[in-house]
């Protein structure tokens, strides 16, 4: 019996003989010192019972996901350091982050969340803080990580209320770049008011709202 491993890169693992699969197995992975590469984001814990016996050396699941693992196969699985690091697994240095009033505690926290998943929720929670924006744009990719993350800690202000998720306002849309991400009227305003149409017309028309024309609308004013 081979061990199986998940990955979301296998560029580590193509070395020697590789098979490469997309999707299900088409080659038994029977065969010695070959690496068997899956992309495949439904090969589930049942999937690797199955196949285990048949593993003669290793075979390497592709996937974004990290798998759902149990005592019956962790004798034989091995999931990669890129797929335990998923957003998850922040959740705490987030919420001390965006809550905690002591920022010197905070701040160990904080360094330990990749910065894109930071700023990632700093761009939803805290887009009001124009100052702490400038300062995370002098710092952040240009000087050592260290100064970003106390820009994060001791800049940003804690708020008591509920942390939001990057993922709502992704999924909702971003508004245009007139308006403000926590302006709740927006779509009122571009659906009703066509000076305000006009304007997202000129900078990026696929920001109107649903049923709104694409042409210019001519504006009659009184004189």
């Amino acid at each position: 019996m081979g061990i199986i491993i998940y990955t979301s890169d296998d560029r580590k693992f193509r070395q020697g003989e590789t098979v490469v699969m997309h999707k299900e197995m088409t080659y038994p992975p029977t065969a010695p010192d070959t690496t068997y590469i899956l992309h495949s984001k439904k090969f589930t814990e049942a999937d690797c019972i199955t196949w285990a016996p048949l593993i003669a050396h290793r075979l390497v699941i592709v996937t974004d996901k990290k798998p759902r693992i149990t005592d019956k196969s962790s004798d034989f699985v091995i999931i990669d350091n890129n797929l335990k690091n998923d957003t998850g697994g922040f959740i705490r240095q987030l919420k001390a982050w965006h809550t905690w009033a002591d920022r010197k505690r905070a701040m160990p926290l904080i360094s330990q969340v990749p910065l894109p998943l930071t700023m990632s929720f700093f761009r939803v929670n805290h887009l009001e803080d124009i100052e702490s924006a400038r300062l995370l744009a002098q710092t952040i990719y240009t000087l050592p990580d260290s100064y970003t993350n106390a820009v994060l800690a001791y800049s940003v202000k804690p708020k008591p209320t509920r942390m939001n998720w990057p993922s709502k306002y992704l999924k909702e849309g971003y508004p245009p770049e007139q308006f403000r991400i926590s302006d709740m009227y927006w779509k009122v305003l571009a659906t009703h008011a066509p000076e305000v149409q006009n304007l997202i017309r000129a900078t990026d028309i696929t920001k109107l709202p649903r049923g709104v024309p694409k042409r210019q609308s001519s504006i009659v004013e009184w004189i």
